[in-house]
């Protein structure tokens, strides 16, 4: 008759092969070395920690590539601002540069803006850099583009 502390053959635990190294089978799984599951005791509930929790698996030690955003990529083309003649004629309205930031700024943050760039793809970081770049346009080009100067005027005296 046998111990009852010890375990029958058919129980006992046979170390297992990981790469070059023994590993008792409760911390391999799927060929893969992990770290023992520890029951930390705290004042309510028992929760499970990972012991040693930064341990990499024996087979994989290649480094993940961070994931780039698709403007990180392809960033966008500058476009230069044209330097066009002033005639006396095509001025509409004389526009403060103050006004022009202040309404460009009111309209980037109004939160159907944002919602109407969500749903067209456009993440927060090419929404920014679009805004970016057209308020840089409204500001220096040096006479504005009528059609932007009349929509502008309309919603300064509206």
């Amino acid at each position: 008759m046998s111990n009852c502390n010890e375990k029958s053959g058919s129980q006992q635990s046979k170390p297992v092969l990981v790469g070059s190294r023994k590993s008792g089978p409760e911390l391999v799984r799927n060929g893969k070395k992990y770290a023992p599951v520890i029951l930390k005791q705290t004042r309510y509930l028992p929760t499970e920690t990972k012991f040693a929790s930064g341990i990499v698996p024996s087979t994989a030690t290649a480094r993940k590539a961070k994931l780039r955003s698709f403007i990180d990529i392809v960033p966008p083309a500058p476009i230069t601002i044209p330097n066009l003649p002033r005639d006396e004629a095509d001025v509409i309205v004389d526009l403060n540069k103050d006004d022009i930031s202040r309404i460009l700024e009111n309209f980037a943050r109004k939160p159907l803006v944002r919602e109407l760039s969500e749903q067209n793809n456009v993440n927060r970081k090419m929404f920014h850099a679009a805004y970016k770049s057209f308020r840089n346009y409204c500001l220096h080009a040096s006479p504005l583009d009528p059609c932007i100067a009349v929509v502008i005027s309309d919603i300064l005296n509206k």
